[in-house]
């Protein structure tokens, strides 16, 4: 079993579904969440944007105010897979540590997105697999929601920054542009 030390740079707010205007079956942790703060923006920018940012040394894990909320067009691939244990791991400590609750089955699973030729696993909140899955094709152009969780150092000293799908916006649900404005 892991042991896990934890460092808070700023303690984050997260969102973790739809604030109703979507047909997600997911509602958000805070009443106050708005998903018009999330802006349009790429899984690898938000990526680059991290590449320096690790744990300070003795720290296995650090989180941030700033969640870098980002819509991104991707490419829905249709696979999944359980997440690894060290994600699972991650996700027991962020919710234990931030919310003091064992929210941590929200995300079970990862799904595979391309984005500009990269293929990303991304772990999603699970009530919304199934519905990804009865929307999408393989193939498919899907918006996704995505938000940082946070940096964890693995035993063999790599850093790996676990981003969530918190929602997804597919031709079949266009609620963001009627929520939040645009085209």
């Amino acid at each position: 079993m892991m042991r896990w030390t934890a460092f808070l740079a700023t303690v984050a707010t997260v969102s973790c579904a739809a604030s109703g205007t979507g047909p997600s079956p997911v509602r958000p942790q805070i009443a106050t969440t708005s998903w018009c703060r999330y802006h349009d923006g790429s899984v690898r920018a938000i990526l680059d944007t991290l590449a320096d940012f690790r744990p300070r040394p003795g720290f296995d894990l650090l989180t941030s105010g700033d969640q870098f909320p980002t819509r991104a067009t991707v490419v829905y691939t249709g696979e999944s897979r359980q997440l690894t244990p060290q994600i699972r791991a991650f996700f027991t400590v962020f919710f234990r540590v931030l919310y003091r609750t064992t929210d941590s089955l929200r995300y079970q699973h990862e799904e595979r997105f391309g984005e500009n030729g990269i293929d990303y696993w991304l772990p999603v909140q699970e009530p919304l697999i199934a519905k990804m899955g009865q929307e999408l094709a393989s193939g498919d152009s899907v918006t996704i929601f995505a938000l940082y969780h946070g940096t964890y150092t693995a035993p063999d000293s790599t850093n790996t920054r676990v981003l969530g799908v918190t929602e997804f916006e597919s031709r079949h649900r266009e609620w963001f542009t009627k929520a939040c404005g645009g085209p």
